[in-house]
């Protein structure tokens, strides 16, 4: 793991220093954790199902259903 140095002043080290301490973290697991948070989007599980007739594994998971509309207003600007 890389180690990573800046400078702050000691105001601003005892502001972090504090706020680590409220979250139970040392100081560089809540750098950590301001900095690269965790990403608030889920992957979809994907449900997989075999072909009745093929019997190739397809994907059948449920998708959003897009409108006439929305494909018009997509298509809108398109050559």
């Amino acid at each position: 793991m890389q180690v990573l140095s800046f400078k702050v002043t000691d105001e601003q080290a005892g502001v972090v220093r504090n706020l680590a301490r409220r979250k139970n973290r040392t100081v560089s697991e809540y750098l950590r954790a301001v900095a690269f948070p965790p990403s608030t989007t889920r992957r979809k599980r994907r449900i997989n199902e075999k072909h009745p007739v093929s019997g190739l594994i397809v994907d059948v998971t449920p998708e959003p259903e897009i409108t006439t509309e929305q494909i018009k207003a997509m298509l809108a600007d398109y050559p």
